[in-house]
């Protein structure tokens, strides 16, 4: 089928224009103004008209989890919103940590085929801290690695990793979190995580990927790494640059106003590589339940209980 959208906002990389879209049989073939076709046409007027997303950072439950989503679910929601790509983190039941999760992983995707997923392995063996052996077995190909949802504390065990992952040629994604030191402050444990971790990556030489950055001071070192050549990308959410001095319950938590101006001020500056979602579906129970022990926890430490 033959589409003609008109007067659209388009907005791309070096474009942003009202403009009009013809599609030929699911191809964009010419963007311009006053295009005349005979087709379907659609009224963009008030509309604007962007690419598709890839979302780096997102969790489909899959396997394990499928009371709260699958990759059926996952990928309707995906394409609604936009999307026609995904980086699944790895922190399912069992953990993506062999390749029999993987291959069920891109089994079902490629039975799904809506959009186009990659699922990340985890940096160690069922996420438990100690052990990366499981990257030496891995027969399917993969782009990241990442115990998402926890921290590596051992500084040796992330730099093994980070070893075998440039030996590997892929990426490490760091959830920059210390989970003793959460139980303090979680602004000091992720800061203190962001540290270690692009300290290991200069080191190495190994690409790393900061997840979900909260504070100004993580961002601030990010920007000192990017600024002395260190191979390091990170992401923000909406939710850390939208959101500022409350206690919803994320994981990074919601921070104050001062870091929210500083990660949008590191966007419009170019030094955050992407805005991703930490899409991570939980049940009405998990909410009610994490809602009644942060209840009970804010009193000694105000922190946010985290549910990924």
């Amino acid at each position: 089928m033959n589409i003609l959208i008109k007067n659209a906002r388009v907005v791309d990389f070096n474009k942003d224009e009202m403009l009009d879209v013809y599609i030929e049989n699911g191809i964009i073939k010419e963007v311009g103004a006053n295009i005349k076709k005979e087709c379907n046409t659609v009224d963009g007027k008030g509309l604007v008209l962007l690419p598709s997303f890839v979302d780096m950072h997102c969790h489909f439950r899959d396997p394990g989890f499928t009371y709260k989503e699958d990759i059926f679910t996952g990928s309707l929601a995906a394409v609604k919103g936009g999307y026609t790509g995904v980086n699944l983190m790895g922190n399912t039941n069992p953990p993506c940590s062999t390749n029999e999760v993987l291959g069920y992983v891109i089994s079902k995707t490629r039975d799904i085929n809506l959009v186009d997923i990659h699922q990340t392995v985890t940096i160690t063996r069922n996420m438990e801290g100690t052990d990366t052996s499981h990257l030496d077995e891995l027969k399917f190909p993969t782009r990241f690695i990442s115990d998402d949802g926890k921290g590596v504390l051992r500084s040796k065990v992330m730099l093994e990793a980070m070893m075998k992952a440039k030996n590997m040629g892929i990426t490490v994604i760091s959830h920059a979190e210390d989970e003793d030191i959460s139980q303090v402050d979680t602004r000091l444990s992720e800061n203190i995580m962001t540290i270690r971790d692009i300290s290991l990556a200069k080191f190495t030489g190994t690409p790393l990927h900061v997840a979900h950055i909260s504070t100004k001071e993580s961002i601030n070192e990010v920007i000192r790494a990017k600024e002395e050549g260190v191979k390091v990308t990170c992401e923000v959410t909406p939710h850390h640059i939208a959101l500022y001095d409350n206690d919803y319950k994320v994981n990074p938590p919601v921070r104050k106003k001062e870091d929210v101006d500083r990660l949008i001020y590191a966007i419009e500056k170019g030094y955050v590589d992407v805005i991703a979602t930490d899409h991570a579906p939980h049940t009405k129970e998990d909410k009610i339940k994490g809602h009644l022990v942060f209840q009970v926890l804010r009193q000694p430490f105000r922190f946010a209980i985290h549910t990924l």
